[in-house]
C-alpha cells in the first residue's frame, strides 16, 4: 500500500504536470490557412493528371487523401453517386 504522504506527493506532481500541458495546448496556435490563387491551383491539378500514370497505388491515394476530406454520396435511381466533395 501507499502511504498518505507519498499519494499527496504523487496528486501534487500530477497537477503539476497537468497545469504544464495546460499551458503548452494554450501556447500553441493554429497554423493559419494557405490560400493558393486559381491560377497556382489550375497548375497543380495540370500536373497531377500529367503524371497520373506515373504514380503508384499508395501515392495516388495519399494525394487524393490530402486534397479531399470527404466525399457525400447517395442514391439517384438505384446507382450510387457522388454527391458533393469537402477538401482540405
Amino acid at each position: 500500500m501507499i502511504s498518505d504522504d507519498d499519494f499527496r506527493s504523487r496528486m501534487d506532481e500530477e497537477r503539476n504536470r497537468e497545469v504544464e500541458v495546460k499551458n503548452q495546448i494554450q501556447s500553441f496556435k493554429p497554423q493559419e490557412e494557405v490560400h493558393a490563387d486559381l491560377t497556382d491551383i489550375k497548375y497543380v491539378l495540370i500536373d497531377i493528371k500529367r503524371n497520373w500514370s506515373e504514380l503508384e497505388d499508395t501515392e495516388k491515394k495519399a494525394l487524393v487523401q490530402s486534397i479531399v476530406k470527404q466525399v457525400h454520396v447517395g442514391y439517384i435511381e438505384k446507382v450510387l453517386t457522388a454527391e458533393s466533395v469537402d477538401y482540405h
